[in-house]
């Protein structure tokens, strides 16, 4: 499983994994197995969220 990773403080990451500080992060992508099951959470579906342009 992957998920973006939100949240984290980049200074520490930064002196975890010796980041150099001319590096800029973008996002940080966690790959990993859940240790429980998550939550579930509410999806909406393409359509209810996405506006299609059409020709008239």
């Amino acid at each position: 499983m992957t998920v973006a990773m939100l949240g984290y403080h980049v200074e520490q990451f930064r002196k975890g994994f010796f980041v150099s500080d001319n590096l800029v992060y973008v996002l940080m992508i966690t790959v990993g197995k859940a240790a429980a099951p998550a939550h579930s959470t509410v999806r909406l579906c393409v359509d209810e969220v996405t506006y299609w342009n059409a020709r008239v």
